[in-house]
């Protein structure tokens, strides 16, 4: 049932699949050569290699790389921000998402848009509606 890692590397698919966020327990899951989680990796330490084999996913709070709300266009420089904060992401191989996000169409699109692979929202079925009428799943 369980997704088997050795290290960031999933050596036996399962459908379930673990990924630990919040407090990390980073010493435990670095000492196992082969286990049955990932870790929910800080953005912010996206240069810390140390540990990389262990993570799957990066993510931060919206507020901390952004100041736009989904009003008007996005700021220039954000956008460059986003962009390459997912470039970054993906040149690893891993995966990107940004919490307390404004939660409103405009910023999922956005967030679609520049391929951050999580949206993260707690307005489920608006955004549902939107990603099959509005986005259209592009």
């Amino acid at each position: 049932m369980l997704a088997v890692y050795s290290h960031d590397s999933l050596i036996k698919p399962g459908p379930i699949q673990i990924l630990i966020t919040g407090n990390k327990p980073l010493g435990p899951v670095l000492k196992e050569e082969t286990g049955y989680v990932t870790i929910d990796g800080d953005i912010k330490d996206l240069k810390n290699n140390k540990y990389l084999h262990t993570i799957t996913r990066y993510s931060d709070p919206w507020s901390l790389y952004f100041t736009w709300t989904g009003s008007g266009p996005m700021p220039q420089d954000e956008k460059n921000r986003l962009d390459t904060l997912v470039a970054e992401v993906h040149s690893k191989g891993k995966q990107i998402r940004f919490y307390a996000i404004p939660d409103k169409p405009e910023v999922w699109r956005m967030l679609l848009n520049a391929h951050v692979d999580w949206v993260n929202t707690d307005k489920l079925k608006e955004y549902n509606h939107f990603y099959l009428t509005e986005y259209n799943g592009r």
